[in-house]
């Protein structure tokens, strides 16, 4: 079944629905280190911009879950990413591109 949610959280998935091959995920963070080099985010943006791989990224929220198990961090994500915080992720990105 689709996830038709349209609350920020749909297609949130667990670590292991991906790999730092798959070109989904290479855009997804080459996203993330265009973004970390807008102005707003200065110097320190462009220098994180340059760590930021398709392979740390994904060890990084591997960790993550690993770290916080039983907690299921795939759901707990798919729960605060929804609906308040989304708006919150949309403006913060708004704003960043002003």
């Amino acid at each position: 079944m689709s996830d038709t949610r349209n609350d920020g959280s749909a297609g949130m998935e667990a670590m292991s629905k991906f790999s730092p091959d798959d070109e989904i995920w290479v855009t997804g963070v080459n996203a993330i280190a265009e973004t970390q080099r807008l102005p707003l985010f200065g110097e320190a943006g462009v220098t994180a911009s340059k760590e930021t791989t398709p392979k740390k990224v994904y060890e990084f929220f591997s960790g993550v879950e690993k770290s916080f198990f039983p907690l299921d961090v795939t759901a707990f994500n798919r729960y605060h990413h929804g609906g308040k915080v989304a708006q919150q992720d949309y403006e913060a990105v708004h704003d960043a591109l002003r």
